[in-house]
């Protein structure tokens, strides 16, 4: 009852701030705007509809009888890689999106999870209509999935067991507890039969050998990738191996090793998502660049899942701020022409393509924290874009006029989403960024963002560029964001190269 009291403080605390609906964004940035924004659906080629009930399946608890397997894991993430994209009306949480928003302090893991309140603690950050949860109890030839579909909000509760009388049986119930959650949440259609019947053409060694994997300290990328190797076609582990692929120096090789492991998995709408993440995080930076336009054709055929949506959203508001002028190519192009006034083109279209999608989603979904720190990322960064990277007194009359009201109504939206999920060291990045170009005390923000994360590498790097004295920074600031570093983590190398990573940035940009 306790845990239960804590949610309910929660949702109260996390939604109690009334932040403006898009409608009055638009119109208090409508001023700002040097073209209007583009409709979405000449961005997309479609609009965006009305949010789908969105549905949280969480890893499963599991007893611990049989050792050395994690099979409640296995099943809660073999479940939501299944689920996702299974049904025209049903929205999912999209399985990377999963560590992050159940993440919290002295969250119980591994087989001492409480399955229940992780989807409840994922339901409550992103508003979501179902939640989906259960239990691994017994071993085979007596094992059994207790599944579990809360109505989140209401709390209507709808429960079966499965009963799992052989190893081989996994994929099934698999599949029949992917029928009955769809049964459930929306009613069954004949897409969500054709992707619940994709679980019974599983490996029950790989299943096992994904459960055996959760149960390694650390879950190391090795053994992973030595699993993938042995099922390539096993979507649930190769989602994990892309997301947790190192992008090496070699971009071309990267962006082939990813479409690679996609295509072995015959691109299922989960693995193609994460696929088509790594490859934007490494290649698009302008609006026609790959993978957008098939990331456009993707939102067309599941336009239910947020997840695709926020996406394209956010890898446009994260694109470079300004663009190659007109008869130029990136070899003839100097960015320190710009020092001089010469040759700053804005990347303009992408920036108003990601700060109007960004509008519609917040639009549609008010109360997620993830479309409140989207909603604050795009705004910071149209500002920037309009700011450009010339020096102060070279940048255009609009873009001082614009940078800092758009950075502060920035800020209020990443405020808000920080409420909601404070475990996100890339959302304190941001609320830094956003601070500095409205001369609040960010350092402030910083030193909470620390208390919270002392290991988190890129937010001391963060503050180390923005002390820096071309932000106004002063000596005694960068050396209070170094002695910070060492203090919280002894003996790491990167801690003595903070001030020279922050003056290597500068040189980059200044070259």
């Amino acid at each position: 009852m306790a845990a239960l009291l804590g949610y309910v403080s929660f949702v109260s605390f996390a939604l109690a701030a009334t932040l403006p609906t898009a409608a009055t964004v638009r119109a208090n940035v409508a001023r700002y705007l040097i073209k209007p924004l583009p409709s979405v659906e000449s961005i997309v080629g479609i609009p965006m509809p009305p949010a789908s009930p969105m549905l949280v399946v969480a890893s499963f608890g599991d007893d611990g009888v049989a050792p050395g397997l994690d099979r409640g894991y296995a099943v809660g993430r073999t479940l939501n890689e299944v689920l996702f994209g299974a049904h025209e009306a049903l929205d999912v949480e999209a399985m990377p999106y999963y560590i992050l928003d159940v993440s919290a302090p002295n969250v119980a893991a591994g087989l001492a999870r409480d399955s229940r309140a992780n989807a409840y603690r994922v339901a409550t950050r992103e508003a979501a209509a179902w939640c989906a949860y259960g239990r691994v109890e017994g071993n085979v030839p007596s094992a059994r999935v207790v599944v579990v579909v809360d109505d989140c909000k209401s709390g209507r509760r709808s429960e079966r067991a499965f009963a799992v009388a052989g190893d081989s049986e996994w994929p099934r119930v698999v599949a029949d507890a992917c029928d009955y959650i769809v049964a459930t949440a929306v009613g069954v259609s004949a897409r969500s039969r054709a992707a619940c019947d994709r679980a019974r053409a599983i490996r029950s060694e790989s299943f096992l050998a994904y459960a055996a994997f959760a149960t390694t300290r650390g879950m190391p990328f090795e053994r992973l990738q030595a699993l993938v190797a042995a099922d390539p076609r096993f979507a649930p582990a190769v989602v994990d191996l892309i997301y947790r692929l190192p992008a090496n120096s070699d971009k071309a090789a990267f962006l082939k090793e990813v479409e690679a492991l996609r295509v072995a998995a015959d691109s299922t709408p989960a693995v193609a998502l994460i696929a088509m993440s790594r490859q934007a995080s490494a290649n698009a930076w302008k609006l026609e660049h790959r993978p957008l336009p098939a990331l456009a054709v993707y939102i067309r055929a599941h336009p239910s899942l947020r997840a695709a949506w926020m996406l394209y959203a956010s890898t446009l508001s994260s694109a470079v701020v300004h663009d190659y002028p007109a008869g130029t190519t990136a070899q003839t192009y100097k960015e320190d022409d710009t020092a001089n006034g010469c040759c700053y083109a804005r990347n303009e279209a992408t920036h108003s393509a990601g700060l109007a999608l960004s509008l519609a989603y917040y639009a549609n979904r008010p109360q997620s924290y993830r479309a409140r720190w989207q909603m604050g990322y795009a705004l910071m960064r149209y500002g920037l874009m309009l700011r450009g990277v010339a020096m102060w007194d070279k940048v255009p009359r609009e873009g001082r006029v614009a940078l800092e009201p758009l950075c502060a109504l920035a800020d209020e939206f990443l405020a808000e989403a920080l409420i909601a999920q404070p475990q996100a060291i890339a959302l304190w990045n941001n609320r830094i960024g956003a601070q500095v170009h409205t001369h609040a005390n960010w350092m402030e923000t910083f030193e909470s963002a620390v208390a919270l994360h002392p290991k988190a590498q890129s937010l001391y790097e963060t503050a180390m560029e923005y002390s820096q004295q071309r932000w106004g920074g002063t000596e005694a600031r960068r050396k209070l964001v170094e002695e910070l570093a060492k203090k919280n983590n002894p003996g790491q190398p990167w801690t003595l190269m903070l001030r020279e990573r922050a003056l290597w940035k500068r040189d980059r940009q200044e070259a």
